[in-house]
Parts: structure tokens; sequence; C-alpha cells
């Protein structure tokens, strides 16, 4: 089975502090949630347990990109992303179907600040 993009939830932004980005319409178990997370900062975020972050990169200046993952399962909640101090941030979340089903879901990866 192929890997298809299923949806992506609404996106959350704020001025500084905490956001919660809205999960993928119809989403099922199994589903990869996807998270993109950028910040006029160099801020690091935390997320709630069960997301895995994959990328995370600074400008060393004034801009941070952040990447993670979950698997979903059924009953989930859109995450609190954690902005403890800083400026302007942007989250969403993005749906794929067709994953692999077990293990990390990413067959390769690169990124470049």
């Amino acid at each position: 089975m192929a890997v298809i993009f299923n949806a992506a939830g609404t996106i959350a932004t704020a001025g500084n502090g905490n956001v919660t980005p809205g999960l993928p319409a119809a989403f099922a178990a199994d589903d990869i949630h996807v998270l993109v997370v950028a910040t006029q900062d160099n801020v690091v975020i935390t997320l709630p347990a069960g997301w895995t972050k994959k990328i995370e990169l600074n400008s060393t200046t004034d801009h941070r990109l952040t990447v993670a993952w979950r698997r979903a399962v059924a009953g989930d909640t859109a995450p609190l992303v954690t902005h403890a101090a800083g400026a302007t941030i942007a989250a969403q979340i993005a749906g794929y179907r067709g994953a692999v089903a077990t293990g990390d879901p990413f067959d390769a990866f690169g990124s470049q600040a």
C-alpha cells in the first residue's frame, strides 16, 4: 500500500506562548501525524508524551523549526505545544495513511539549516 496524504489539521498561531494545533479530520488508528512548528526565536518547544522529534533546526538568531511525528491511536486529542517564552509560533499537523505499521515511518530524511 502506498503512503497517501489524508488531511491537515487547523493551524495554531500565537504572538508568544503555547499553541494547540488541530488533528487532521477523520484520522484513523495507525495514521502518521507529522507536526511542523516554526517560531521566530530559538526557544526549544516541548511536546506531550508519544511525540518523537525528528528535526530541530535553529538559525542561531531568530528562527527555529521543529518536525515531530506520532502514530495515531483511537481517542487521540490535539497536542499542546509548549513554548515557554519567545516570539511568534505557528504549528500544524498533517496526517498520512499507509505507512509501515511499526517502527519509524521515515525511510530517509535530511535537514539543512
